[in-house]
């Protein structure tokens, strides 16, 4: 009777080779608002979170509260597809991972270098649904990432946003408590810290980097970016 064998594919290994040949800086928000506007989204807008949550009680694993920081969060008014969500966990070993409409480029499949630069684990919110992506596979028992439900369902005492309120903490600004589902795409990428164990990038991203990074932007990537936008209307930066 055969037994079942196969070869292992370290996601980490993946995103560090790739990530060698990236540039960094407000670079990576020039290539987000790019992919946004390509995805057809008219609305893009990015915030940088000091949020942190108190308690480890309320996350999956007490082990994920090292990303419970200060944050990035992306949002459009863009749609996530179906095909999105298988697309969103392929992993191809090229110049890009190939990622949906989401991780932070909003397109059809998207780059994970600019995601990757600054954090470990990519959260995707859309509809009815967060997306935890864990490519360290931290949590043994959900290897590689989970996803939570946002509704609450009658016929469930605690749903995952009562279980689970800890992940759903840097959102709260977009999704409201009475809010059944996000009609949109959010992206928080919790900032890699100084110190991190990170098998995919060794130093860390600065709540003052990543506000550089901001006025980077803004002052030299944001005026020139806008020439070239077709559907985008509104950016907001926060």
């Amino acid at each position: 009777m055969p037994t079942h064998s196969r070869e292992e594919v370290e996601v980490t290994s993946i995103l560090k080779h790739i990530l060698d040949n990236y540039p960094a800086g407000s670079a990576i928000l020039r290539e987000i608002l790019q992919n946004t506007d390509d995805a057809g989204a008219q609305t893009h807008c990015r915030d940088l979170s000091l949020t942190r949550v108190s308690s480890t009680r309320t996350l999956v694993d007490p082990v994920l509260s090292v990303y419970q920081g200060p944050a990035i969060t992306a949002t459009n008014d863009a749609y996530f597809q179906p095909k999105d969500w298988i697309a969103i966990r392929r992993v191809v070993l090229s110049w890009e991972v190939v990622l949906p409409a989401t991780i932070l480029i909003w397109t059809d499949t998207i780059s994970a270098p600019p995601a990757s630069k600054i954090t470990d684990n990519p959260h995707v919110l859309y509809n009815d649904t967060l997306l935890f992506l864990d490519p360290h596979q931290r949590v043994e028992a959900y290897r590689g990432g989970f996803s939570l439900l946002t509704t609450r369902p009658p016929e469930i005492e605690r749903s995952d946003r009562d279980t689970y309120a800890g992940h759903f903490a840097p959102f709260a600004v977009i999704l409201k408590p009475d809010d059944s589902i996000y009609q949109g795409t959010a992206i928080g990428l919790p900032l890699r810290l100084s110190g991190s164990d990170s098998k995919i990038k060794s130093t860390g991203t600065s709540i003052e980097t990543a506000r550089q990074m901001f006025r980077d932007f803004m002052t030299k990537e944001l005026p020139e970016s806008m020439l070239f936008l077709k559907h985008i209307t509104t950016v907001v930066l926060k």
